[in-house]
């Protein structure tokens, strides 16, 4: 069985045991650590050519999926000011997440080539050694625009998962003036939430009032596993420019970015090739599909039930799924409470959905709107640009 053949499979949330161990044992004998060679032999120490993205997208297959992967560090980066101004890239981390995709359907981006460090800089630094970024110092690091463009049209995306690795040399976890909660314990994850839980603050938007659920759905999820898990001990997502960071509050967009964000470290023990720790590995991946499916369970109530197909959704394959709205795609409402439209389209009092049209003096995308109007009421603009009058205009370097 080929890796790239797996479907999403549901687990059962405190099933540790069958199904899914089962299943990930399967999966990572069949071509974990060969997935880990085609995503970096070759890429992993390439600088970023010109004209490529520096991210690679897996799309998600589940409607009913509210978490996100990130892999900011699967290849090597750029972070000016350490030694050779190279911050090394973290080994498997881009396989595990493609594993997970497979197994559990959620979305996943994840570091592409060598270029800027997306989990350090939340813009092109004006000294960067990217090709083709040299003139683009002040603009948000395309990784990181990408992936706040993919929150921005996914509102049924809740919990972000930044994965890392970290190290698994115990004399890391010695306590220290700057690890002072260190035991000596190497534990599988350290959870980074910022200092007092910021990065889970609560929201009314995106389910970040239920936060706290969701840390605790993790920490409970790998004590069930039999693994150990921390909080904020020595990776607290608080240094520099963290991808956990821009998603849960410093981005630019709050109503239609914000979300409750998670830097996972994960260390080397969990994620190896070595068949001495190969246990560890079924442990810990097992552990992450069922923390997914614990994740979604806490918001399974926030899906409407619809009891008719959408106004102008009828074409939609597929529709219901499990009797929830799904993503019309364009051709009607969105996924979420039945009543909001897709994307190019805005709601009208009889709660059918009409076509957005562009804001006038808006003919050139290439220096007004960019791929036309925002879909809420088709007088915003798409991030990235402001609306001026009835124009959009680039944002650019601010």
């Amino acid at each position: 069985m080929l890796l790239s053949a797996l479907v999403p499979v549901a687990f059962a949330s405190a099933d540790l045991t069958t199904p899914s161990r089962r299943l990930v044992a399967s999966a990572l004998q069949d071509g974990l650590c060969d997935l880990h060679s085609d995503i970096w032999n070759g890429f992993a120490k390439t600088l970023l050519p010109e004209g490529e993205l520096d991210h690679v997208w897996f799309n998600g297959s589940s409607p009913a999926s509210r978490v996100l992967l990130s892999a900011p560090h699967a290849h090597e980066t750029f972070r000016y000011g350490d030694p050779e101004d190279i911050h090394d890239g973290e080994v498997r981390l881009g396989a595990i997440a493609e594993l997970l995709h497979n197994l559990t359907g959620v979305p996943v981006i994840r570091k592409n080539y060598k270029s800027d460090d997306p989990a350090y800089y939340n813009r092109i630094p004006e000294n960067s050694q990217t090709p083709g970024w040299e003139n683009r110092a002040g603009e948000i690091v395309p990784y990181k625009a990408s992936l706040a463009e993919y929150l921005h049209l996914n509102p049924n995306i809740y919990v972000v998962l930044d994965l890392h690795g970290a190290s698994g040399d115990v004399e890391k976890w010695q306590p220290t003036t700057k690890c002072p909660t260190c035991t000596g314990e190497v534990p599988a994850i350290d959870l980074g939430t910022g200092p007092d839980d910021a990065s889970l603050t609560d929201n009314a938007s995106f389910g970040r009032t239920r936060g706290a659920d969701v840390k605790a759905a993790i920490l409970d999820t790998f004590a069930d596993a039999g693994l150990s898990a921390v909080n904020n001990m020595r990776f607290s997502a608080t240094y520099s420019d963290t991808i956990t960071k821009w998603v849960s509050h410093e981005h630019t967009d709050p109503e239609t970015i914000g979300r409750i964000a998670l830097q996972f470290e994960i260390t080397s023990d969990y994620r190896s090739c070595s068949s001495s720790n190969e246990q560890n590995v079924i442990d810990f991946v097992t552990a992450m599909v069922s923390t997914v499916e614990r994740i979604n369970a806490i918001f399974e109530d926030d899906w409407e039930k619809c009891t008719e197909t959408p106004k102008n959704c009828d074409a939609y394959e597929g529709w219901p799924v499990d009797g929830r709205a799904v993503n019309c795609a364009g051709r009607g409402t969105n996924e979420l409470p039945c009543t909001t439209c897709a994307e190019g389209y805005f709601l009208r009092d009889d709660q059918t959905c009409d076509k957005c049209e562009k804001p006038s003096r808006c003919k050139s995308a290439k220096t007004a709107c960019y791929k036309e109007t925002d879909e809420r009421d088709c007088t915003k603009c798409k991030f990235g640009w402001f609306l001026k009058g009835n124009d959009c205009k680039f944002l650019g370097r601010w």
